[in-house]
């Protein structure tokens, strides 16, 4: 950005913070041009932390918060390696080494012995030393319960007095935990979304004495100015437990326990293969984002051995839509005997898998949950990594599947000066189809866009929905001529290859906009199209009330012809 100095492209030791420009007096905010200025941010916070210290990191989903923490926990267990996910399905993840003295960390002299402080969720175990040795690092992010429930599953009040806290979504807290003046803190706020974490405006603000005298210092240089001296050196895997970057808890988000110093150490996880060994991965799929829990196993080089889909038509017919909660718990039924058949038919044990991917959004909350407590519940009973799968990305990728390639030549597209030239692809991302960068028209259920992607997790979105999406369009138009399956889409299409296209006159989405913006951009909108169908039907429709009562009528014969069971003779 404008004034800012060139950043550093990971976080590594460095002689001086990033010169970022001031634009306030009240409060310091910088320009994060990429994710490693982001973490950057995260690692300077991480080098003047003190034990009861609070960080408050607000923004929309996608604004990278779990960025900064990553960069933030990293540099202070100094672990370059180590993986920080969100902690969105579990509510808290602790961050945790032994003391100097083998003690747990969280420990003080006031513990009674040693007594820890009360945590939820999962303790991981990173490689390096804590900065402060002993402190425990809380990672909470409470955005999927109510206001103020947090307080049930995690001792905040003592955590904010022995641990270092980072807390996503403080808003959730409730005026009981958190109010202008408590705790002390610094609130980090993240402006903007999109890949990469890149292109972010942080605003930081301080709360209490404890930062204030720091925060005015930064204010006044226009930039933090924290240098990062060279990390140590990282301690190596004893048999002891130490230095395993292992875990511990249930990972159920309520009541979670601590591994202790005599705990075996965690099996290192193998770096990826490369070359012909890639090949002969074998990964477990697993989807429940909305109303069908899907499992697959795919071998490296892209090959589907098995897949198997457990439908949820049925339960939500009657409703005429998605029902969540009766989703999620369609999902807990079925996650169990969907995973173990897609097992059985591919021949594959879960000890012979590489690793297991899972669906973490966008999607519904209640349904994802599902599918990822399966994934993590497998993660850590075989020891192997969870991949973490971006819905959109993996329609985008999709025709990457060698089964696509059967059916699809390639179209050579020549080179565009506005478009820049990706780097070769490795030996074996080459061959596929298409070549990067290419143009995705996504079309799903919940979601219609016009994607750029340039590479893996470098997609930019040109365009999307103002309204309803495409799939959302054809299911209430489904359910207005009366087709009441679900997906609508399927029956309505067979119904339109039998009529007459000229029959109507029906809009052309955006086409009649006076908004020179709206006609030359690349957005959809499908709301207008609807509401022209309905329009269209409701004069050759019955009011809505008798269509009420037609309906009642209609189940109530239905459960008149169901057979009566027949009662046994004593």
């Amino acid at each position: 950005p404008p004034g800012a100095k060139q950043t550093s492209s990971s976080i590594v030791p460095s002689a001086a913070a990033p010169q970022l420009p001031l634009m306030t007096a009240a409060t310091l905010e910088l320009e994060l041009g990429s994710v490693e200025e982001t973490e950057l941010l995260g690692a300077q916070l991480a080098e003047v932390v003190e034990r009861g210290d609070v960080i408050f990191l607000s923004g929309e989903l996608g604004a990278g918060k779990t960025s900064l923490s990553r960069g933030f926990l990293r540099r202070f267990f100094a672990d370059p390696e180590l993986e920080v996910p969100s902690p969105s399905y579990l509510i808290c993840l602790s961050y945790a080494d032994d003391g100097p003295d083998g003690s747990p960390a969280g420990a003080t002299a006031d513990d009674a012995g040693g007594a820890k402080a009360a945590v939820s969720g999962r303790t991981l175990r990173p490689r390096g030393r804590a900065r402060l040795p002993g402190v425990r690092v809380l990672h909470l992010d409470p955005y999927r319960l109510p206001e103020g429930r947090v307080a049930g599953l995690v001792d905040l009040q003592s955590a904010f007095e022995t641990s270092v806290c980072l807390v996503e979504w403080p808003q959730r807290l409730g005026p009981q935990l958190c109010t202008p003046h408590s705790p002390q803190r610094v609130e980090v706020r993240l402006g903007g979304i999109g890949p990469q974490a890149a292109g972010r405006a942080a605003t930081v603000t301080a709360v209490g004495p404890r930062w204030a005298p720091m925060l005015a210092e930064w204010v006044a240089a226009g930039r933090v100015t924290v240098e990062l001296p060279p990390l140590p050196p990282p301690a190596l895997p004893s048999g002891d437990g130490e230095g395993g970057n292992g875990e511990s808890g249930d990972g159920a988000g309520g009541g979670g326990g601590e591994a202790g110093g005599g705990q075996a150490a965690a099996r290192v996880v193998p770096p990826v293969p490369e070359g012909a060994g890639r090949r002969e991965m074998l990964v477990l799929g697993i989807e429940s984002s909305c109303d069908d829990t899907g499992a697959a196993v795919v071998r490296g080089d892209g090959t589907v051995l098995a897949e198997a889909i457990a439908s949820q038509v049925g339960v939500h017919e009657e409703w005429g839509g998605v029902v969540p909660k009766l989703a999620q718990q369609s999902h807990r039924a079925a996650i169990d005997g969907t995973v173990a058949e897609a097992l059985r038919r591919a021949a594959v044990s879960p000890a012979d898998l590489s690793a297991v991917a899972v669906t973490v959004g966008p999607g519904l909350a209640l349904c994802l949950d599902v599918g990822v407590r399966k994934a993590l519940s497998l993660c850590r009973e075989h020891r192997i990594p969870l991949v973490r799968v971006h819905h959109m990305e993996a329609h985008a990728l999709v025709t990457w599947l060698p089964s696509c390639h059967a059916h699809h030549a390639p179209r050579p597209h020549p080179p565009s000066a506005s478009v820049p030239q990706a780097p070769p692809p490795p030996p074996l991302l080459s061959g596929l189809l298409p070549p990067f960068p290419f143009l995705t028209l996504l079309v799903s259920g919940g979601h219609n866009m016009l994607v750029l992607s340039r590479a893996v997790g470098d997609h930019t979105v040109l365009g999307s929905t103002l309204d309803d999406s495409i799939g959302e369009a054809f299911d209430k138009t489904a359910r207005l001529l009366g087709i009441e399956a679900i997906p609508g889409g399927p029956p309505l299409e067979r119904l339109a290859a039998s009529g007459d296209p000229r029959a109507y006159a029906l809009p052309r989405p955006l086409s009649r906009t006076r908004d020179e913006a709206l006609r030359s951009n690349c957005d959809f909108s499908y709301a207008g199209l609807k509401s022209a169908v309905r329009m269209l039907l409701e004069p050759q429709q019955p009011p809505k009330k008798q269509r009420k009562q037609q309906r009642k009528q209609q189940q109530g014969q239905g459960q008149q012809q169901q057979p009566q069971p027949q009662q046994q003779q004593p």
